[in-house]
């Protein structure tokens, strides 16, 4: 935030900021305001509303944890929950005011401490209309975010009336109010023709949550348009701490991949860490978690460790064998050996075989290891090949192109038969995962 935002917001406990949306994104929300399905699973429209430019920052001032290790590159807030308000027509008699830290059960609060905000849950309301105080929408009591005395209640309800220090907030479609959830707020009596259709994302601490629905990141991997961040976003509450389960987002490759019609015949897989790669202390390994393949429908097929070269047979220990490619864990994965080993001194590899025999492949995964191993794959080469342990040149990939960024922990590097019949380096399906 900049320094007047910083200060009105520390004052009055809430901010309106001026065309965030397009006049096309409000078009696009209002056609499908009214929409049965879940607002995040309602388009493309919706979701990018978790992670806008203008916004994010805000929030990651208002909630967010600067002292995570990814911070701010991978968000460290997360959305609690959200809904739609298009009930509000000429006549609606107005929302109480409410608001508070008393019955919250201490996931509303406000705090500012050694130059940062501390915040729980903190609300952004987008406008997909005109409002104007004497027309009626959003309103507050400005600066009762750190109120100490309990409000009067005959204040409460307005239906005999609004008092004079409720204070009614204008925004215009486009414009978003953000406010902290512990601010006495409410929605005043409408009074004009033009509906009122407000989208409401409310976010909390990484660590807390106002909602026990929470979201699932694996619901919407599916989505071309959810990346990392938004992903972190949709993480449930947690202390994001290293390994935890919650932030494994499991893929579906059927829901997730689709089908792909062209295809490769081959029994048998191989991937192969050559000298050529590099063979210093951090350059000459072989590390992945798994490795899976999937026919034309998306199904996956059964995949058995055959052979490997001599140091990723031993392994660094007993549990990252080979073996550990294929085990349907991501817990664990392979590693070659790294006691009395001279480095360069072979490639490595492994083989693996494919059922049912004479396989029509689609597409391989190779789930890949930490960050902070992730080049490791960068000049590997991924192969199929024929019973004869012949090569096939259109199905070989040569130097493998990482795709794991600084805060993507982990991620699947997929790989996709193209209509020639070649097995080419696609798209990603990352993962926030550090176990």
């Amino acid at each position: 935030m900049n320094v007047e935002q910083r200060f009105l917001f520390d004052t009055f406990g809430y901010l309106v900021i001026p065309n965030i949306l397009t006049p096309e994104q409000v078009d696009q929300l209002r056609s499908s305001a009214d929409s049965k399905d879940p607002p995040l699973h309602r388009g493309s429209a919706w979701r990018q509303l978790l992670d806008l430019p203008q916004i994010s920052p805000v929030i990651e001032d208002l909630v967010g944890n600067p002292d995570l290790p990814q911070a701010p590159l991978i968000p460290s807030f997360r959305v609690d929950h959200d809904y739609v308000h298009t009930h509000v027509r000429r006549g609606f008699p107005g929302m109480d005011l409410h608001g508070g830290w008393k019955s919250s059960g201490g996931n509303q609060f406000f705090k500012y401490h050694d130059g940062r905000f501390y915040n729980g849950l903190i609300v952004v309301a987008f406008e997909l209309h005109d409002t104007t105080p004497n027309g009626g929408g959003f309103c507050c009591i400005p600066g009762t975010h750190k109120s100490n005395v309990s409000m009067p209640n005959e204040w409460r309800s307005f239906a005999n009336g609004v008092h004079p220090v409720v204070n009614g907030v204008s925004a215009h479609a486009g414009d978003a109010i953000i406010f902290a959830e512990v601010l006495t707020h409410g929605t005043l009596p409408w009074t004009v023709d033009n509906p009122r259709k407000t989208i409401f994302l409310k976010f909390s601490p990484h660590g807390t949550s106002w909602s026990a629905d929470y979201y699932k990141p694996e619901e919407f991997v599916k989505y071309s348009d959810v990346d990392d961040r938004k992903l972190a976003i949709l993480e449930p509450p947690n202390a994001r701490y290293a390994g935890r389960k919650t932030a494994r987002i499991w893929v579906d490759p059927q829901a997730a991949l689709g089908k792909n019609d062209a295809t490769i015949t081959c029994t048998h897989l191989e991937l192969r860490r050559p000298l050529s790669a590099g063979t210093d202390a951090n350059a000459h390994h072989l590390h992945i978690r798994q490795i899976e393949a999937f026919d034309s429908a998306g199904q996956k097929m059964q995949v058995q460790v055959i052979g490997a070269s001599g140091m990723m047979a031993q392994g660094a220990s007993l549990g990252e064998r080979p073996e550990a490619t294929v085990d349907g864990k991501l817990t664990g994965g392979c590693h070659n050996a790294i006691q009395d080993v001279q480095y360069g001194s072979e490639d490595h590899w492994i083989q693996f075989r494919l059922q049912p025999p004479n396989a029509s492949v689609a597409r391989i995964l190779l789930h890949n290891r930490t960050d902070s191993c992730g080049y490791r794959l960068v000049g590997s080469t991924l192969a199929l090949q024929t019973a004869g342990g012949h090569h096939s040149s259109d199905a070989a990939v040569q130097d493998i192109q990482s795709v794991v960024s600084r805060n993507s922990r982990s991620c699947v590097i997929t790989f996709s038969v193209n209509e020639f019949g070649e097995l080419v380096q696609t798209d990603a399906l990352r993962l926030l995962i550090n176990p």
